[in-house]
């Protein structure tokens, strides 16, 4: 999840959609970090306070990408 995006640094990936979640436009990144499946929510203009549920998101890449969130578990923030 990033609040802001500056300068030429982008997540890992190619964006593959704009969303919203949380009443928030995101564009959602998808690519792979080694063997592991990578998705980020760039804020589609920066964002200086936020307060939502993460679980929106869980749920939006569980709905729509297929994401396996039953069989996942989070181990770090």
């Amino acid at each position: 999840l990033r609040l802001a995006r500056y300068g030429a640094v982008q997540p890992i990936g190619s964006q593959i959609a704009t969303v919203t979640v949380g009443g928030t436009k995101w564009e959602l990144w998808n690519g792979a970090n080694g063997s592991q499946k990578t998705y980020s929510f760039v804020a589609s203009n920066p964002i200086t306070s936020w307060s939502g549920d993460l679980k929106d998101f869980f749920n939006y890449l569980t709905e729509k990408e297929g994401f396996p969130a039953e069989t996942q578990n989070l181990i770090s923030t």
